[in-house]
């Protein structure tokens, strides 16, 4: 991804490496924005960014791309030292080994029906997930419990989140910026098309729902808000993991929540309740002797999801 007239110079020397260069784009072209941008390069095992001219408009671009992009990324200032080419070719060749993937062949060596040197769009789609996917619910306590909770956690567990909070949906960059002092998961905010992936944190607004497709993209509802969101939601994530499905209670208001949760058990699922909840949810506690449900601190709570992955 590079301004027009740098896109043969960053090419030809990666070509002579034995590199195929799949798709060039440049940083202004709205289409790397976002979901959709994280879909553009299907054919590609790593992605290179010419920073060279590139003003904040477009870095604004770039900057949704990485934070959803599994991929390696590699970012060049545009040196015109005459070792340039081979230190990246170095680096790339470098960084797709640490991620276990082979890099294309020379081009006399590649074809479209090797599954090794190109591998189809739903495999690209699906590294970095694992499968387990815990849904986080709060109200009026939330985002404090949820600062306590990512603040204890291990970086790099095989998990996606997805934080569900009741707050105005104009005020999630707010608590983006609440979490990304204590966390270095990535943290976006859902659109149509979010890819649910190992490390990522997905905010959903209040009364914001959504179905989960074959490929883990997010597809928010069109009818909002939607009721009783905690339940509704709980459930879609139940039958879309089963028993890699996890829901944590931080607060809650009313029941909402409750028959979400028991659709996570059902589906083999584990529920973990923050030990100060009330209501109706102690009596889900009370009620409850499965081994699958715990009522402990957020600190603790994140401690035991350490110990569960690592």
């Amino acid at each position: 991804m590079c301004k027009p007239e740098a896109v043969q110079r960053l090419s030809e020397p990666l070509e002579q490496c034995g590199w195929i260069i799949s798709q060039s784009a440049v940083l202004s072209n709205s289409q790397i924005d976002g979901a959709e941008g994280a879909n553009l390069f299907y054919d590609a095992n790593a992605i290179v960014v010419d920073l060279d001219g590139a003003d904040n408009y477009q870095l604004a671009h770039l900057n949704e791309l990485v934070s959803i992009e599994v991929r390696p990324v590699l970012f060049n200032d545009s040196s015109q030292d005459a070792n340039w080419s081979q230190r990246l070719n170095d680096k790339l060749a470098e960084v797709l080994s640490a991620v276990q993937l082979k890099p294309v062949a020379d081009k006399d060596d590649f074809t479209v029906d090797s599954d090794a040197s190109k591998p189809d769009a739903y495999e690209v789609d699906q590294i970095g997930m694992s499968g387990n996917v815990w849904l986080l619910s709060g109200s009026l306590g939330g985002p404090e419990a949820l600062r306590e909770f990512f603040s204890a956690l291990s970086p790099s567990l095989p998990v996606s989140f997805i934080v569900m909070q009741r707050i105005a949906e104009e005020h999630l960059d707010v608590l983006a910026n609440h979490l990304k002092h204590c966390t270095d998961y990535s943290i976006v905010a859902m659109r149509e098309g979010t890819v649910l992936r190992d490390g990522s944190i997905v905010l959903i607004a209040d009364g914001k729902c959504f179905s989960i497709d074959d490929k883990d993209k997010l597809l928010p509802n069109s009818i909002s808000p939607c009721d009783r969101m905690y339940d509704q939601m709980m459930t879609v994530v139940a039958k879309r993991y089963g028993s890699k499905a996890g829901a944590i209670v931080f607060s809650a208001i009313g029941e909402d929540g409750m028959a979400g949760c028991r659709r996570i058990f059902d589906a083999g699922g584990k529920v973990w309740l923050h030990k100060d909840l009330s209501g109706s949810f102690v009596q889900l506690a009370e009620d409850c002797n499965d081994s699958r449900l715990t009522v402990a601190s957020p600190v603790n709570l994140a401690q035991q999801l350490n110990a569960l992955y690592q």
